[in-house]
């Protein structure tokens, strides 16, 4: 058996089919030899280009956000870490122990993932979890219903970054494609 490689030219679709090495079938063919290797199908430098893009302009979103007012006119990089979890955090923060560090490390991270897409997924799909865990704490903290309100550009900004690099790290994915034995 072999196998015959051909274009329907009602629909255009290309596929193959296992014919028989004595079939005379006249149309335009091509055989492929059977074997059970795989090929890696690579992006092109245009989605390459449009990753690191995407990337680099969510990481630098994050950053950004991180150090802009997050609720109440209060800085990212003022605010604990615990605002992720509690709705009233109490005691005072340090830049390393504040939300805005937590989101720069995410930030880092997603440049960092560059090399390989999970690393850059995790961490900008970590910074989105880390918006929806502020909004909750927001929210709880919040006596109106208002709450969306009062969170400011510098949380929101952290979202948008965290999309946008989430979106990146989907851009110039390899596909692996194994060839029927």
């Amino acid at each position: 058996m072999a196998r015959q490689v051909h274009t329907h030219d009602e629909t255009g679709e290309t596929h193959t089919h296992d014919v028989d090495t004595g079939d005379t079938h006249t149309a335009d063919r091509v055989d492929i030899p059977e074997t059970s290797e795989t090929a890696v199908v690579g992006p092109g430098p245009g989605t390459i280009a449009g990753r690191v893009i995407l990337t680099v302009v969510g990481a630098t979103g994050m950053i950004v956000g991180a150090f802009l007012e997050w609720v109440g006119g209060v800085l990212g990089t003022d605010l604990g870490y615990r605002i992720f979890f509690e709705p009233d955090p109490e005691g005072t923060s340090t830049f390393l122990t504040s939300a805005g560090f937590v989101v720069i490390v995410l930030a880092v991270l997603t440049l960092v993932g560059l090399a390989g897409n999970w690393l850059t997924r995790l961490a900008a799909a970590l910074g989105i979890a880390a918006f929806v865990l502020f909004a909750i704490s927001v929210y709880r903290a919040e006596t109106t219903s208002a709450f969306l309100e009062s969170i400011q550009i510098g949380a929101w900004l952290v979202l948008a970054g965290s999309v946008v690099a989430l979106i990146g790290g989907f851009v110039g994915t390899r596909r692996v494609v194994s060839l029927p034995a």
